[in-house]
């Protein structure tokens, strides 16, 4: 997962500078960052699903994607 992230991150380099104009630099920063997300919750889902039920899960996770979603929608 955290292969194909980065090679999908990686061709998009050049738009998301053009876009936010911030430097490659920054956008190797951001892209650094995801990949420690993923490379820290990967080890200890198996732990949080042996701790708590699927259903909460899938709850918490639509519910962190439709916060995440109203940010984007009201960031300018």
């Amino acid at each position: 997962m955290g292969i194909l992230d980065e090679t999908a991150t990686t061709v998009t380099f050049p738009i998301l500078t053009r876009d936010f104009a911030i430097t490659t630099d920054q956008v190797q920063w951001v892209n650094t960052l995801v990949l420690l997300v993923i490379a820290t919750i990967v080890p200890i889902s198996s732990q949080i699903r042996l701790r708590i039920p699927t259903k909460s899960i899938f709850i918490l996770g639509v519910s962190l994607f439709i916060v995440g979603l109203l940010i984007d929608i009201v960031t300018p």
